[in-house]
């Protein structure tokens, strides 16, 4: 009896923990008639999407086009995948020196894209050895144009996460559904902006990703010489990074 009691207990606080993760966010209002029509008209986004190859090309496409429903019902942005680029590391650099890789990578054809998206992999002796000894982190976007992004985990929270940063300037995180920092994969299910975050979306909704945008706290790192870009300093444990030049979702 005790131990069905115990199940049931346990049942119940999780169905309530996934309930409550939509609180407060526009999920309820998907369906809603005046809701659908703040979304248009519709932008796509055209995306640039660089690979080293760790993740088959077909199931980044179909990671692509998930990702994208989610957040076209949300906001009436829609990602299209315009060309595809392969791209060598070399060897696995940090975040911001990735970012400026990206960034001079694509440089020629800034005009051609408004987005790109860069995919990776998890390393088993760097990350997995990180997640034991106090985090790491799956996703990335710079804190110049907020139009570069590295996605390290084909799951649609972490470049949900990473692409409502390229219209929400205001603050780093409301710490709401989508838009918290911390742990995965406690917050993962929560796909969700909140209602101050859609509204700031759908105002920079029709930004131009070749203009830096006034992101509060950021940092110009992108533009700036290799020796005068300080290094990222990890934090001592755990997540979030304490470093704000660039936004990361963290595991551990």
């Amino acid at each position: 009896m005790a131990l069905r009691s115990t199940r049931i207990i346990l049942s119940v606080y999780v169905a309530l923990l996934l309930s409550s993760c939509s609180v407060g966010t526009v999920k309820p209002f998907l369906k809603d008639r005046e809701f659908q029509a703040e979304n248009l008209p519709v932008r796509t986004l055209r995306t640039l999407v660089l690979t080293d190859g760790t993740h088959d090309q077909s199931k980044i496409a179909r990671f692509i086009d998930q990702s994208s429903q989610l957040v076209e019902e949300q906001v009436g942005i829609r990602l299209e995948i315009i060309d595809w680029k392969s791209i060598d590391w070399k060897t696995k650099l940090p975040p911001i020196k990735m970012l400026k890789t990206i960034a001079n990578e694509t440089s020629s054809g800034k005009d051609q894209f408004d987005i790109a998206i860069a995919f990776t992999g998890l390393t088993l002796f760097g990350d997995s050895v990180l997640g034991v000894f106090g985090g790491t982190w799956l996703g990335v976007i710079d804190d110049t144009y907020r139009r570069f992004i590295i996605v390290k985990l084909l799951d649609p929270y972490v470049l949900l996460h990473e692409l409502f940063h390229a219209f929400i300037f205001s603050e780093a995180h409301s710490m709401i559904c989508i838009m918290t920092t911390g742990f995965y994969p406690i917050g993962k299910n929560c796909l969700w902006l909140g209602k101050n975050n859609r509204m700031e979306v759908l105002r920079n909704k029709d930004r131009d990703f070749n203009r830096k945008p006034n992101v509060e706290g950021g940092t110009d790192f992108i533009e700036e010489p290799e020796d005068r870009v300080p290094p990222v300093v990890p934090p001592k444990s755990g997540c979030p990074w304490p470093d704000q030049r660039i936004d990361k979702f963290c595991a551990n």
